[in-house]
């Protein structure tokens, strides 16, 4: 309702939380108005903005690492809260997902834990899975390429990256490098970032918002 009363105030841009509303329906109106009115909307989905994070979006597209084979996320707790961030890196990365099942565990009235098996471009399998914040906080991306395996985690406060080697133990074998490159992403600024996308949006200089 609140962005409802927002876009009909006829502001020049809106940047909001996640998710735009709890219903399909509700999402479709809000995303209705905003294209007539010619409003551009950016949702806090802050992981795309993070200046690594893009890096290794434009060197998957780029085939550095050759076709992504699999994706398993983790997130803690609550689905809406926190798994709708999963969904989007997925499809940030790699493209639209394509819902098999979902399993929802205990209480539902509001939000809660969902299971998210589903596929990628009616290709590879992705599934997504929560677990209890009363043990320690967790949200991570796993993302399995046929020539490296690269993992989204501390909430997207580091990157690993695994190479592919040949195992000498059992050739012709390959297996994934122990040892990861490690990277510590510049977190704090997608923040920035995003605001800036949505002014540079508003005044002309861009086509969307990301």
């Amino acid at each position: 309702e609140l962005v409802l009363e927002a876009l009909d105030a006829n502001i020049s841009g809106l940047w909001c939380e996640k998710p735009l509303s709890l219903t399909l329906k509700g999402t479709r109106e809000i995303l209705q108005k905003s294209m007539s009115g010619g409003t551009p909307i950016q949702v806090n989905y802050f992981r795309r903005f993070i200046p690594e994070i893009i890096d290794i979006k434009e060197k998957i597209e780029g085939n550095a690492y050759g076709d992504i084979k699999l994706i398993n996320g983790f997130y803690s707790d609550t689905y809406i809260h926190n798994g709708t961030h999963l969904i989007d890196m997925i499809q940030y990365f790699a493209g639209t997902v394509k819902l098999k099942n979902v399993s929802t565990l205990g209480n539902m009235k509001d939000d809660g834990p969902v299971v998210v098996f589903c596929t990628i471009n009616g290709d590879y399998i992705c599934t997504i899975q929560p677990f209890s914040r009363k043990f320690y906080n967790i949200f991570e991306l796993d993302i399995f390429c046929e020539s490296a395996r690269i993992r989204i985690c501390e909430n997207g406060r580091r990157i690993e990256m695994y190479s592919v080697k040949n195992d000498i133990e059992f050739l012709p074998l390959k297996i994934l490098d122990p040892s990861p490159r490690t990277t510590l992403c510049n977190w704090k600024s997608a923040f920035t970032n995003a605001l800036s996308n949505l002014l540079d949006v508003v005044d002309g200089k861009e086509n969307r918002t990301l």
